[in-house]
């Protein structure tokens, strides 16, 4: 809502969006590195096609994949143009395509779960 009332609010999101970017994507990369040591732990690579268990998990890690090549789209292309009102609507059109691939991460996730380990 303040992005709406006030021009000086797009330097602020890109403050923040510059700010946060470092952050996230450590954060981003110890994640996908802690989550694929755990899977190989416990998954060899015969069963990532033989069980629905594997099968989930590619699944999973596709769109892990989507979620960070939005991400990396947002912080290489969108990020460095921020500053104005039309940046800002190309950063929140892109986050939420961003924000639904996280969503379908965790839905798949929450089958995965939910599945035997091999």
């Amino acid at each position: 809502p303040a992005l709406r009332r006030d021009d000086d609010a797009h330097a602020g999101v890109s403050r923040v969006v510059l700010a946060f970017s470092p952050i996230a994507l450590l954060a981003g990369g110890v994640t996908v590195l802690a989550g694929l040591l755990s899977a190989l732990s416990h998954i060899g690579p015969s069963e990532l096609l033989s069980t629905s268990y594997g099968q989930a998990l590619l699944i999973k890690l596709g769109v892990v994949a989507l979620v960070l090549a939005t991400g990396y789209y947002n912080w290489k292309r969108v990020g460095p143009r921020l500053g104005g009102a039309v940046s800002t609507a190309a950063l929140r059109r892109s986050a939420r395509l961003e924000l639904a691939f996280a969503f379908v991460v965790v839905v798949v996730t929450a089958v995965l779960v939910a599945l035997p380990t091999p």
